[in-house]
């Protein structure tokens, strides 16, 4: 049973979730993973006890937030914090006037307070800005999944803006899905050790383990060393080392005011774009590859979005999308649709489906999937190859395309499209913070040339 569990985990929940009964998900559980009734029971009330599992875990950050006076809760204190956060990210009156950022934002918080993850949001946010505001040590963006969450934008956890790019919280916490629930955080190389010991100290060893990873990411690419605390991994890049050696020396030449606009740049940067475009990425975050060179040279990017894309697609098995793309571009081929309405969703990316993201979105506005099953069906499609024997996923769709007047034959052919790019669609979450990340290095690059070189190879050769 647990075997089944761990690996068909989401197919299963969308079973149970689109079943008319729990004998008619019993049944299908045993047709489809070959199980007795008994198994088939058993698989479905371990799977309905999951999300009390889930509150019971996250209840053992509770004791680690200490509630001001003038609160009578947990929740309320979270909640006051995330407002406050909107207000700063966003502005009291697009706050106060905004429906779709209010109703966003709500509906967030409810999820987050149903499964009383309140004080793991608030020991992460809390753990970033003592370790930057008290410690001086540099963060990421933010990583993976979480920066779908509007909630973690307001609190400070991640410099992303869901709704400007398209990002979605369910592909982060999905009640339905039960999916494990975990923020991890980018820190400066050197200083990992500083903060495991300010856990330790804080919180005690007991609560820590050590993991190291080594992950060659492009030339003289940084040795990941992570720390593990409860559940967020505090993993260390060189690259943000070198960005703070750079803003030191920025601040040693011009002065203070200059490098705090140094460290959040203006997304459509004229001098930026060019360095990208003449592919002088040397040192650069993701974008310094000989052949990520050449592709840059070829594409001329023009936009942040295209960069995400570049850095998206620059992957197996999604890597010969890129060809495509960039003719698609300039023009030299047709950017054509199956239908008008997947323009909607696909023209950032000229035509060509590349996040799990745009599969979320496209199915709820064809089949009337929620956003919680949108996201089981892009983790279906993208983490099982036995997702195309699964009739409960296509079953829905094309029920639904159907009543919203779709032809048959038009959402087969969508089917069959996702099935066959399905293994290599990518979280956009991740793929827009790591380009912002790379986009921040190129700007000191372009900007400071002097300051930046002599930052990289500083950090390196300290690193030698």
């Amino acid at each position: 049973m647990e075997r089944i569990i761990a690996q068909y985990r989401d197919e299963i929940m969308l079973i149970i979730r689109t079943s008319k009964n729990t004998q008619s998900a019993c049944s299908q559980i045993q047709k489809q993973f070959e199980v007795g009734y008994i198994k088939a029971q058993q698989i479905i009330n371990y799977l309905s006890m999951s999300p009390l599992q889930i509150q019971s875990q996250s209840s053992m950050f509770n004791d680690l937030i200490k509630i001001p006076e003038g609160f009578e809760s947990l929740s309320q204190y979270f909640i006051a914090r995330v407002n406050a956060g909107a207000e700063l990210r966003y502005g009291l009156e697009r706050v106060s006037c905004d429906n779709a950022l209010h109703d966003r934002i709500e509906h967030e918080v409810k999820q987050i307070c149903d499964l009383r993850f309140e004080s793991y949001f608030l020991f992460i946010a809390d753990l970033l800005h003592e370790t930057f505001e008290n410690m001086n040590i540099y963060h990421g963006p933010g990583r993976s999944s979480v920066a779908g969450s509007v909630v973690a934008y307001c609190l400070g956890i991640t410099e992303i803006d869901p709704l400007k790019y398209g990002l979605l919280f369910e592909r982060f916490i999905n009640p339905i899905g039960v999916s494990k629930v975990q923020i991890d955080i980018d820190v400066e190389y050197d200083e990992r050790l500083r903060i495991v010991d300010y856990l330790k100290q804080n919180y005690g060893d007991d609560q820590l383990a050590h993991l190291i990873d080594l992950e060659c990411l492009a030339q003289k690419s940084a040795i990941i060393q992570i720390g593990k605390g409860l559940t967020c991994d505090i993993i260390g890049l060189r690259i943000l080392s070198i960005m703070k050696e750079c803003l030191k020396n920025i601040e040693h030449k011009y002065g203070s005011e200059i490098t705090k606009s140094a460290m959040n740049p203006p997304k459509d940067d004229p001098q930026t774009f060019r360095l990208f475009q003449e592919a002088h990425t040397f040192g650069v975050f993701y974008f310094e590859s000989n052949e990520m060179r050449r592709y840059l040279k070829i594409l001329q990017p023009s936009t942040f979005e295209e960069l995400i894309a570049l850095n998206t697609m620059y992957r197996p098995r999604i890597m010969d999308c890129i060809d495509g793309y960039i003719k698609r571009k300039h023009g030299l081929e047709a950017i054509t649709y199956d239908h008008p309405m997947l323009e909607k969703y696909l023209k950032e990316t000229y035509g060509v489906i590349i996040y799990q993201e745009q599969l979320m979105l496209l199915s709820q506005e064809i089949a009337n999937f929620t956003p919680e099953e949108s996201d089981l069906l892009a983790r279906s499609v993208c983490h099982h190859r036995r997702t195309q024997s699964n009739p409960a996923l296509k079953e829905k769709f094309i029920r639904g395309g159907i009543e919203n007047g779709y032809a048959e034959e038009l959402l087969e052919e969508i089917w069959r499209d996702w099935m066959r790019c399905g293994n290599y669609l990518f979280n956009k979450s991740h793929a827009v913070c790591y380009t912002w990340f790379a986009y921040k290095m190129a700007y000191l690059k372009a900007h400071y040339p002097e300051e930046f070189m002599h930052a990289y190879f500083t950090v390196n050769d300290n690193a030698i």
